[in-house]
């Protein structure tokens, strides 16, 4: 009798079924989930078309301002700001906190 085994057993969650498949290689897919996926593209192509590249690069630009962070938009704001009045502004700021 033994009773520790080391390696895998047929009781265990999770162990057993299929071995994974290789790193890098697709899991097969059935037909009819190719299927889906190819309907499902076809859609996407129609709706591009309906809605145009322009529009699309509008929504696109929309999204990507909203998921914007305040401290990336604060960052970008500095960045245009002019050098010298934004170094200045640091060391006013300093020179107050060691007041």
């Amino acid at each position: 009798m033994v009773f520790f085994r080391k390696g895998k057993s047929k009781g265990k969650k999770g162990g057993g079924g299929d071995a994974p498949s290789a790193p890098g290689v697709p899991p097969q897919r059935s037909p009819e989930s190719i299927k889906l996926r190819e309907q499902a593209m076809e859609n996407a192509r129609k709706a591009r078309a309906e809605i145009g590249e322009e529009t699309l690069q509008k929504i696109a630009a929309a999204l990507e301002e909203k998921n914007r962070s305040a401290g990336k938009k604060a960052r970008d704001e500095i960045r245009k700001m002019d050098k010298d009045r934004v170094a200045q502004h640091l060391k006013d700021l300093l020179a107050d906190r060691d007041k």
